[in-house]
């Protein structure tokens, strides 16, 4: 018998050529190659899938952290409106208190000059 045909004793007892066992092996092999290879393309797929959430999450992030700053930078701009409106009514109610302030010291001048005008007319009345 040539090496090819003899019988050759595998695992268990069971008797197979070595041509058929040769056969079984590159079968085995050709089949765990394909294997591999499905894992492998899963894996890529898995890594695919992950990086793919991970960017939106990152860009849903980027969004919203611009969304925020945009929002803040607003409240401030607000917050500057309403700081100079009420410093225009402050410098208003001040100009309107001078102007009262004035018109009450030109009524009480006025009214200072009535009264010496009043006692200069009674001295010479009186001489």
């Amino acid at each position: 018998m040539s090496s090819e045909t003899r019988p050759w004793y595998g695992s268990g007892g069971q008797v197979r050529t070595r041509e058929l066992e040769m056969k079984r092996r590159a079968e085995d092999l050709s089949l765990g190659e394909s294997i591999l290879k499905f894992r492998r393309a899963g894996l890529r797929f898995e890594q695919y899938c992950r990086e793919s959430i991970l960017k939106r999450l990152q860009e849903a992030l980027q969004q919203r952290e611009t969304a925020l700053i945009r929002r803040e930078e607003a409240a401030k701009r607000r917050e500057l409106a309403l700081q100079h409106k009420e410093d225009a009514v402050k410098r208003r109610e001040e100009a309107v208190q001078r102007r009262e302030e004035t018109l009450q010291s030109r009524e009480e001048i006025s009214n200072h000059r009535e009264e010496e005008e009043a006692k200069y007319q009674e001295e010479l009345q009186h001489q």
